[in-house]
């Protein structure tokens, strides 16, 4: 049996606004679309244990645009070139840290002007780039030749004129006389030519080990041949070595003046020696050069180069 009911007061309605027709004491209703207005639904709506009908519109909902397929435009061939360089640079980039790595593992350290320096390491690609940096650095040059095992004595410094001395050392070695004064950069190129470059070649050649390395003087107040002048000479400034001949563990004596020009073994030898300087000082001069040099291998360290 239905009977009429006033009017609940309605809770808020979310998502439906309702417009209330009959009221019913009924809880079985259920919802039904109003097929005579479009858009409209009938449903039942509570207010404690009362029901009753009312009528309301489905909220509104943005228009959707129908789904379809995104036209992709053409790439121009100016990016597509851009892009392709930008691929390779990459693939350069990617390629030359993986060579890098490979030549870092591989590659002797004498080659690779990252690696250290050391007195021990044969000369190689890079041992020239090595010793520049190193002669501009005084604390890094006597470290390396401490390193290499020699004895080094700090020399004071010296004022006069164009023969002033500036970074010089005595350091230990076969010379004769003993540990001549000479800049730190000439005496680690002297170590140098004296470990990797005469020692081997006796052996090789002489078939003995050198015990003695004679010399003429490092420094000589003097410009070059001594005339009036002339720019200073390397000498000047303790940058410079004579070398006259060698000594061997059998006695044996190879000299400049005696063998150099000699068809013989001990010829081969100091022609030998002399090469080998020209890869680790600046300027190599020898009886090849003049009748100046014609009993001695002049060896510097300063900024001209030349090999005669």
């Amino acid at each position: 049996m239905r009977r009429r009911l006033s009017r609940p007061t309605l809770p808020a309605n979310a998502g439906i606004q309702i417009e209330p027709k009959s009221v019913f004491a009924t809880h079985s209703a259920r919802c039904r679309v109003n097929i005579n207005r479009p858009g409209w639904i009938w449903a039942p709506a509570f207010a404690g244990e009362v029901g009753y009908w009312g009528v309301g519109r489905l909220p509104s909902e943005p228009t959707r645009p129908p789904l379809r397929w995104t036209e992709v435009k053409p790439v121009s061939p100016e990016i597509l070139a851009l892009a392709g360089l930008w691929t390779l640079l990459l693939e350069a980039v990617i390629a030359g840290m993986l060579l890098l790595i490979l030549v870092d593992r591989i590659a002797p350290p004498q080659d690779l002007p990252w690696k250290p320096f050391s007195l021990d390491q044969p000369i190689g690609l890079a041992t020239a780039s090595k010793l520049s940096r190193i002669a501009s650095d005084p604390a890094a040059c006597r470290a390396a030749l401490r390193e290499g095992g020699l004895t080094v004595v700090d020399q004071p410094e010296k004022d006069d004129g164009f023969c002033s001395t500036r970074d010089t050392v005595r350091a230990s070695g076969k010379l004769s006389p003993a540990a001549p004064v000479m800049t730190c950069p000439m005496a680690l190129r002297y170590a140098l030519w004296e470990r990797q470059v005469v020692a081997p070649a006796a052996r090789e050649r002489l078939g003995q080990p050198v015990v003695r390395i004679d010399h003429l003087g490092t420094y000589a107040c003097r410009t070059i041949y001594g005339r009036p002048g002339e720019r200073p000479s390397e000498h000047a400034r303790a940058n410079a070595l004579d070398i006259a001949g060698v000594r061997l563990a059998d006695g044996r004596r190879i000299t400049v003046v005696r063998d150099f020009r000699r068809d013989t073994e001990e010829g081969r030898f100091m022609r030998g020696v002399r090469d080998g300087a020209c890869r680790v000082f600046g300027v190599v001069l020898s009886p090849d050069y003049n009748a100046a040099h014609a009993d001695h291998l002049h060896l510097d360290a300063g900024r001209w180069t030349r090999c005669g």
